[in-house]
């Protein structure tokens, strides 16, 4: 493996990192969440040690020393570098419940696909359970695109990234989801002038639209665009990624995600999907 393939100290590859290991823990221990469980096998757990050392940059190697075993590795690359999106919650989500047997041409081939399928709400930090399956079941009834849903999302996003771990956990409940559901139809029911100060609370500085071609979106680059705005100084990243989700493993043709609210202006760190 090449220096550039293994996991950067700035995280701009942790995407496709964490996706490698993925297939790495499936091919070597026949479990693509193989890091997110403990280990109870002596010989597996020097394993997996020695791939991860092996996986990412050596001037890491110090602080993923001092964790005591592979799940406290990982969980530490994780919490230095993932950012869960409520955008990818909904998208595993619809995944999910849209998963028909006539895609597949075997019952082994969908059964497989929905297991992956529930693992990846681990990768997106989600443990299914009843207040978890009822988060998303609410938040994904609301009709997309409507002033209501985007609202709510924003909303949504924003307790699921805030610094509070105890509101973070508690944003993707059905009685958290429920009481910004509450509180955005009373004020879109005061009328149209009302609705626009949703706007009002994003950050103000915007990119025109009209000047953004579909090519320079289609390439995106913080390092190379022409005006360094707040937001994209404030990005984690550098290189080119995609236009909608910031990630780096894709450009924004190949996004699955649903489009953000502001996506006629650049992405940013505190510019939530």
């Amino acid at each position: 493996m090449s220096n550039a393939d293994k996991l950067q100290p700035n995280g701009s590859n942790f995407a496709v990192w964490e996706l490698m290991m993925r297939e790495r823990a499936l091919e070597i221990f026949s479990n693509p969440t193989w890091y997110t469980k403990p280990c109870v096998d002596p010989v597996q757990e020097q394993i997996g040690q020695s791939l991860l050392l092996a996986t990412v940059d050596s001037n890491m190697h110090r602080s993923m020393l001092r964790q005591p075993n592979c799940l406290e590795m990982f969980a530490y690359l994780n919490s230095r570098f993932f950012t869960v999106t409520r955008g990818e919650q909904l998208s595993c989500w619809d995944r999910l419940i849209n998963l028909k047997m006539s895609d597949f041409s075997s019952s082994a081939e969908a059964v497989t696909k929905l297991y992956e399928t529930l693992d990846d709400f681990i990768s997106y930090g989600l443990d299914i359970n009843r207040e978890t399956i009822g988060g998303l079941a609410l938040q994904s009834s609301i009709e997309p695109g409507t002033e209501l849903r985007k609202e709510v999302d924003r909303r949504v996003e924003q307790d699921l990234g805030g610094s509070s771990k105890t509101l973070s956990k508690k944003a993707v409940t059905p009685d958290q989801i429920l009481k910004h559901i509450d509180i955005v139809k009373r004020q879109l029911d005061l009328g149209p002038s009302r609705a626009n100060t949703f706007s009002s609370s994003l950050p103000q500085a915007r990119q025109s639209a009209v000047a953004i071609s579909d090519q320079a979106r289609e390439f995106y680059d913080p390092q190379t665009w022409d005006t360094q705005s707040e937001q994209v100084e404030g990005l984690a990243t550098t290189g080119p990624q995609c236009w909608n989700c910031r990630l780096t493993d894709h450009l924004l043709s190949k996004c699955r995600l649903p489009r953000r609210a502001d996506f006629d202006r650049p992405p940013s760190t505190f510019n939530a999907i």
